[in-house]
Parts: structure tokens; C-alpha cells; sequence
């Protein structure tokens, strides 16, 4: 028989004498400790064993991505029963999602999730009266905001993939932040959309399908260097058919020498900073349509 899995516990940034947590602009997902990328943090581990195997410590990843930690060593008892590993550890590069794994032997622990602090898009949703009607995004300035919540990517297929906290029926979505660009290249921008949406890098247009329309899709290219650029990107729904789905593709060079720097995909959590970011605007969640209603 395989061993049992470890599982991955007691996850906590830490602070410094006297720091307090950051307040995110966002309502927090209490379910998700919230560490940010360079920021050390604990965790425990328990191994189940058999003792045999103890010889060497489990690997731990987030998406993917290694992360080396010390541990406190306890002595092995003849008792049986679990070890715990008190573990330490910096959040590296390259996460987004926040899915945590400790694998040892051949098993592996279920998922334990952590909210990369500053990794996402702040995703400020508004709940249109019904019989409204829209055709194209209005100013939001005015509008009252119903959930600010977190997103980490613009990858919503359906209704159920928006989890909205209101029917789904009329509503606006604006997503700020920043997008990291690491490589220097051409960098093809493609929306998803029923209905219309517009995206701004550095408050440039980058793509505009501010529109009714049934899913199609717009896309737009932009030759981008490295550096973390202000992402703005609005959202309709104006009723049936909701999808909202952004793709990157990155190139460099042309004919035999086009080097493909990045396949098409969805842009990634991990590609989104919230260190970087437009204005965020003086709104929280108040459970309210536009109106105020």
C-alpha cells in the first residue's frame, strides 16, 4: 500500500515587529491565508509515515514551482503516529494561482490554497436593473458598485464560471491591475466576448469592442518591453450568452527567424501584478444595483 498523503496545514505570512497586514482593496476570501510574493511565511506539514521513509522531507510546490524550506526536525518515536514539520519558507516567483502541494514518496497532499497577495486583478462588479438594457459601457464613475472582489485571471465560459453574486442577466465588470512583461516582443491581445469590452495598457487603448455581439472574437497587437504595465479592462453583459475570456500570444522576430515567445493561452494569474495598478476607484461592496436600488 502507497503511504498516506501529507497534508499541508497552519499556513501564515510573517510580519515584522509591530507590522500589520496590508488591507487588500478586495473583499478577502477568509478560506486563503494571503502571503505576497517575496514574503516569508510558515506552514506545517504532517507526515504520515511509515518512519521508514522519513529518511528524507517531503517537496512542497505552488503552481508548480518549487519552494525550498527549512523545517524543524523533531526525533523519529518508536510510538506510532505522524511526524509534523514546522516549515519556512519565501513565496517565489512565478505563482498566481496560489495551489500548494507537498508530495513525498509517490503520494501527494490534496491542494492547499493561499491567496498570492500581489498577484490577480481587482475585479469591481456592477448589477444593472433589469429592462435597462445596454450598448455599449457606460461612465462607472457614478455608479454603485454591488462586490469588489478578486479575480485571477479573465477566463470566465459561462454563467457559473462568473460565480456572480446577482442574477446574470444585465451587468459590468472592471478588472484593474498591472500585466508583467517579462520578455521584449509582439504581444497579440485576443478577447472572447457577448458582449462588449475594452482594455487599456497604460491608459492606451489597446483593444476596443465596446459593442452588442453575439461570442466572437477582437483582437489587437502592441510590441511590448519589459516591465509591469497599468491594465484597465471593462466588461458588458447585456443579457444571455455570458463569456469573458482574454488570451495572450508573444512573437519575436519575423519569417524563418519568428521566434514564438509565449503559445496562445489565457493570461495567466501569475502575469497580473497588484503592486502596479491605474487608480483604484473609492468603492466597496454595498449589495446594490447601479441605481442605488
Amino acid at each position: 500500500m502507497p503511504p498516506k498523503p501529507p497534508v499541508i496545514s497552519a499556513v501564515k505570512a510573517v510580519l515584522a515587529v509591530g507590522e500589520q497586514p496590508v488591507a487588500p482593496p478586495y473583499d478577502v476570501d477568509v478560506s486563503r491565508p494571503s502571503v505576497r510574493v517575496g514574503q516569508e511565511f510558515t506552514f506545517d506539514v504532517t507526515d504520515y509515515g511509515p518512519p521508514e521513509i522519513w529518511d528524507t522531507l517531503p517537496t512542497v510546490s505552488i503552481d508548480g514551482v518549487p519552494v525550498p524550506f527549512e523545517s524543524e526536525e523533531h526525533p523519529v518515536s518508536d510510538k506510532p503516529g505522524p511526524r509534523i514539520l514546522h516549515c519556512r519558507a519565501t513565496l517565489p516567483e512565478g505563482v498566481g494561482e496560489g495551489r500548494m502541494v507537498a508530495r513525498l514518496s509517490v503520494v501527494s497532499s490534496e491542494p492547499f490554497y493561499i491567496d498570492v497577495a500581489n498577484r490577480g486583478l481587482v475585479a469591481y462588479l456592477y448589477d444593472v436593473p433589469e429592462g435597462s438594457g445596454l450598448g455599449k459601457l457606460p461612465d462607472l464613475g457614478p455608479l454603485t458598485c454591488f462586490k469588489v472582489r478578486k479575480d485571477r485571471a479573465i477566463n470566465f465560459e459561462d454563467t457559473a464560471d462568473f460565480d456572480l453574486p446577482f442574477p446574470a442577466e444585465t451587468f459590468i465588470i472592471e478588472w484593474l491591475g498591472g500585466l508583467i512583461i517579462e520578455e521584449e516582443g509582439d504581444y497579440e491581445f485576443t478577447c472572447r466576448s457577448d458582449d462588449g469590452m475594452k482594455l487599456w495598457l497604460d491608459d492606451n487603448v489597446v483593444l476596443d469592442a465596446d459593442k452588442l455581439q453575439a461570442p466572437a472574437e477582437n483582437r489587437a497587437a502592441v510590441h511590448l518591453v519589459p516591465g509591469v504595465y497599468r491594465f484597465r479592462m471593462q466588461f458588458f453583459e447585456n443579457t444571455q450568452h455570458e463569456v469573458c475570456v482574454l488570451e495572450w500570444r508573444a512573437t519575436r522576430g519575423e519569417g524563418e527567424a519568428l521566434e514564438e515567445l509565449i503559445p496562445r493561452q489565457v493570461i495567466p494569474a501569475k502575469a497580473f501584478s497588484l503592486d502596479v495598478h491605474p487608480p483604484l476607484p473609492n468603492k466597496t461592496s454595498t449589495g446594490k444595483r447601479t441605481d442605488g436600488s
